[in-house]
């Protein structure tokens, strides 16, 4: 019985960095997910439209900003801060602006899965108690709607797609800025380093009369 011939194996080929024993390039990190920095950036763009809407409020809204209690920092920038006076469980937004019978508003913002830590419950609790709204956000909406009740402002007509457009403009401007930053660059001015190989001339010698 005649063996079957072998198939060839020509079409296996290695890729490149493994062909010439190098180690593969390291895959590029993908970004990490913010959801809450993510509804905050566009819970601003809202106040931006809001003022540009309500000129007539432009103050209130200005009194309305993140605490900047959110993220993670460095263990040394952390112990700076908390050295300044920043406390655990500070809301994320306050509105110092008061309404009806509440004396301000302040919002905790949290992602679809969040929790609320216990420091962030008990400052909740204890604001509630002396007169301020407080309100636990998932989404942007949620707590521009919120906001907007507070403030008796109206919700603005397509809401979404103008925080959406404004957010792109803001991109497209920066990646502008860029642009002009990396056109009025000087450029380098080329090395006065000799080249190698060449000795640099020797010094002459000094030698003091006594």
């Amino acid at each position: 019985m005649v063996p079957a011939p072998m198939r060839s194996v020509r079409w296996l080929q290695l890729p490149d960095h493994l062909s010439a024993g190098k180690a593969p390039a390291a895959p590029r990190p993908a970004r990490r997910s913010q959801p809450e920095y993510d509804q905050q950036v566009r819970l601003f763009a809202l106040v931006e439209l809001l003022t540009a809407a309500h000129p007539s409020r432009a103050d209130d809204l200005e009194d309305v900003w993140a605490t900047g209690n959110g993220g993670k920092r460095p263990a040394g920038a952390a112990g700076k801060m908390r050295e300044a006076g920043q406390r655990k469980g500070v809301p994320d937004v306050l509105c110092l602006v008061p309404s009806g019978q509440s004396h301000g508003l302040a919002i905790e913002m949290k992602s679809s899965t969040g929790r609320l830590t216990k420091e962030q419950s008990a400052r909740l609790t204890r604001l509630a108690a002396r007169g301020y709204g407080t309100h636990v956000a998932r989404t942007w909406q949620d707590a521009g709607r919120v906001l907007c009740r507070h403030l008796e402002l109206p919700w603005p007509a397509d809401a979404e797609a103008k925080v959406e457009w404004l957010l792109a403009a803001r991109r497209e401007e920066r990646k502008r800025q860029r642009g002009r930053n990396r056109a009025g660059r000087a450029p380098r001015m080329a090395s006065r380093a000799r080249p190698r190989g060449q000795n640099a001339a020797p010094r002459p010698r000094v030698t003091m009369k006594t």
